[in-house]
């Protein structure tokens, strides 16, 4: 029996390392990139804040919950996902940022809808910090005032790779077939000042056009803007943070 052990553990061993080496080519290289990188997922508004509506009745607070919980699914598969509400509740814009650097998150992805006067208005937005912009935010977003101290301006060392995931973002969203203007914007968001990790605000579409929020309560639509962000961060991983 010792010596068929012994003749046998060759064999065992060489077929563990062709499992592990045929699934490590299996992956993609930002999956591989990804491990240990925690996600922090931020579904804007909740609970009695439910931020912009649409003429169909459709909330933006719901309207991101369900976002978040689609791309939570989709990056778990790779990554450690933090979310800031799991529910409808009602969570501070500072607390949101709090939550993402108290999971010690590689970056924060904050969802919204926008809205506007013009019905025609629409696209995907998205926001990295620039405490000086004069740009207005999201749907019931507030924006930082100046003369922070140091610790209440977490966001500013961290500009440039905001910068870089946003870019990956935008290009990640200009492949999804059908979608409408992507823009980036910079703006000095309160939920994104105290973030220190790179972040961003993603408004996905605008309730107050008509066609848009029939888009966005597609749950084929959903899905692809999902699959959009979740390539965006890869992309952004693929090229080293």
């Amino acid at each position: 029996m010792a010596i068929r052990r012994w003749f046998l553990l060759p064999l065992a061993m060489a077929w563990a390392l062709s499992f592990s080496w045929g699934w490590a080519v299996a992956q993609s290289p930002a999956a591989l990139a990804a491990h240990g990188v925690t996600v922090a997922v931020d579904p804007g508004h909740g609970g009695k804040d439910v931020g912009a509506k649409g003429s169909m009745g459709t909330t933006e607070n719901q309207i991101c919950l369900t976002l978040a919980q689609r791309l939570t699914q989709m990056l778990e598969l790779s990554y450690r996902v933090v979310l800031t509400r799991g529910d409808d509740f009602e969570i501070s814009q500072s607390e949101r940022s709090a939550i993402a650097n108290n999971q010690k998150a590689d970056m924060l992805i904050s969802i919204h809808t926008g809205a506007g006067f013009v019905h025609a208005a629409g696209g995907v937005v998205i926001y990295y910090y620039q405490p000086t912009a004069k740009s207005a935010g999201p749907s019931g977003s507030t924006l930082s005032g100046e003369g922070l101290t140091p610790w209440q301006d977490l966001q500013l060392s961290h500009r440039a790779d905001s910068q870089r995931l946003a870019r990956h973002l935008k290009t990640a969203f200009e492949a999804v077939a059908g979608m409408p203007d992507v823009r980036l914007v910079s703006a000095p968001l309160l939920v994104l000042q105290g973030a220190d990790m790179p972040a961003v605000v993603i408004e996905v579409g605008s309730l107050s056009n008509p066609a848009e929020e029939e888009r966005l309560n597609n749950p084929l639509q959903q899905e692809n803007l999902a699959q959009a962000i979740m390539k965006g961060l890869e992309g952004y991983l693929a090229e080293g943070h």
